[in-house]
């Protein structure tokens, strides 16, 4: 089953071009991900504020994605505030705890059976 992920960031107007090329350089690393069904960036009237769409074939591909791209992604943590993070999908309790321990709060939605 498929894992779907919904994050909410906001970037402070001084360090938006510093986001963007992290966003870009992002989108270009999991060209190589076969895991990887969708990654988006989103935005809209705010340009402060961005939406990214993740979905992934399964929950080890989800956690292959953040082992591969950890370091641009401590990197653009550096640059912007998470203000959510929702995952969609049924996962371990290991992989909900592990996430957690490097991302932060998320919000889990299992499928609904």
């Amino acid at each position: 089953m498929s894992i779907l992920v919904r994050v909410e960031v906001t970037v402070p107007e001084a360090q938006l071009d510093e986001f963007r090329e992290l966003a870009e350089k992002l989108t270009t690393a999991i060209e190589d991900e076969p895991g990887t069904i969708r990654y988006r960036w989103f935005t809209g009237k705010d340009p402060s504020m961005f939406v990214l769409i993740e979905e992934f074939v399964d929950e080890d591909a989800a956690l292959d994605h953040n082992r591969n791209c950890g370091a641009l992604l401590e990197k653009i943590a550096t640059v912007s505030t998470v203000t959510r993070n929702d995952v969609y999908g049924t996962l371990s309790d290991d992989i909900k705890r592990e996430l957690e321990s490097k991302q932060g709060k998320f919000t889990f939605a299992p499928l609904f059976d």
